[in-house]
């Protein structure tokens, strides 16, 4: 499907996309969509490069990206956690508009997985509050025996001494199965859905940066000790889907 082909397919999802915060709105949109039906993830999505994540070590490696699906597959190699990242970098970016995004995550040790936006100049330590800005559509935290606990986020002013940043509480789901997340942004704020329900909305200012799309698993450093100790595959993460309304009209 082309980026601004509107079938019947896209039509149907701008509907379910566009939510309250985006209701009213009639700016220009396009539509565009990676996964079965849709876009070759292979076109637009890329790993990110090698190097120290967090606690862990980001792998070019663990990062397998087929025209259907994206699956990162972490491991230990009893010194460090190798974790992964592909991301749209230099292919796409949007500033305003809806992003909904099919992700499973079948996981053996406490990691983190997460589609998020980020603006290119995010990275900056100092600066003022349109220095850049991420928008964490859902940050699956999992642990083995649990429950995955779902948050979202929207951070604001580069990583430096403008940070802002405002989270939501958690929501519980299921390992092992696949889950839809959904984030709708725009001049009138922020919302979330897990699986269809709202589960978080923010009135944090609006920024309205072009940001592209990340799908990554991190190690956090919560309780890997043992992991660490034990060599061999942390099980994977998939993202399946991604379905994009984006907005024509710069905020």
């Amino acid at each position: 499907m082309k980026a601004n082909s509107l079938s019947s397919y896209t039509l149907l999802t701008f509907i379910c996309l566009t939510g309250q915060v985006a209701s009213g709105s009639q700016a220009p949109s396009e539509s565009v969509g990676w996964g079965a039906h849709a876009r070759a993830f292979t076109e637009d999505w890329t790993p990110r490069g090698l190097g120290a994540r967090f606690a862990g070590y980001h792998d070019p490696s663990t990062v397998h990206i087929n025209s259907d699906d994206i699956t990162i597959f972490p491991y230990s190699d009893g010194l460090t956690v190798h974790t992964g990242a592909a991301s749209t970098s230099g292919r796409f970016q949007m500033a305003s508009g809806s992003v909904e995004a099919t992700v499973s995550a079948c996981l053996k040790a406490p990691l983190r997985v997460a589609i998020w936006l980020q603006s290119p100049n995010n990275g900056v330590k100092k600066g003022h509050l349109d220095a850049g800005r991420e928008i964490d559509i859902a940050e699956l935290y999992t642990a083995p025996g649990r429950l995955i606990r779902v948050t979202h986020a929207v951070h604001a002013g580069g990583y430096g001494d403008a940070h802002q940043h405002f989270g939501s509480g958690s929501v519980p789901v299921s390992p092992c199965q696949a889950h839809v997340y959904r984030a709708n942004f725009n001049s009138g704020g922020y919302e979330f859905f897990v699986d269809g329900e709202r589960t978080w909305r923010a009135t944090s200012p609006f920024r309205g940066k072009d940001e592209y799309l990340i799908f990554s698993i991190e190690d956090p450093g919560f309780g890997m000790r043992r992991v660490l100790s034990k060599p061999g595959s942390l099980g994977y993460a998939t993202l399946s889907h991604v379905m994009v309304i984006q907005d024509l009209a710069k905020p």
